[in-house]
């Protein structure tokens, strides 16, 4: 079993696919915080609510045709998802808890 160029290249994009998807979900996650209006709870909710749907209906989305093309892509997919986001939640905790750290030093 040989691997092609045009597998590699496709495992490639399928990588580029998860961390972008990955970055992508994140600042929609971050909007959506941002938005929350403390008076408007009900209309506040929907847009989480709504958020987060949308978010998992473009996942369900990329891993179908990921899993359409081969396993393979869908698992590297993933894969790069899971270490982006857990990349960029770590370095949100870290702006979160350098900012706490200025506001209570200030």
């Amino acid at each position: 079993m040989t691997i092609t160029i045009s597998e590699i290249s496709l495992g490639i994009a399928w990588i580029a696919a998860g961390a972008l998807f990955a970055w992508l979900f994140i600042r929609m996650m971050k909007a959506n915080v941002n938005q929350l209006v403390p008076g408007q709870k009900p209309l506040s909710a929907l847009l989480l609510v709504l958020g987060a749907f949308i978010r998992w209906v473009l996942m369900a989305v990329l891993l179908f045709y990921a899993v359409r093309m081969h396993l393979t892509y869908a698992l590297i997919f993933i894969l790069a998802f899971t270490m982006m986001r857990f990349i960029s939640i770590i370095k949100l905790h870290r702006q979160v808890k350098s900012s706490f750290r200025s506001a209570g030093e200030g």
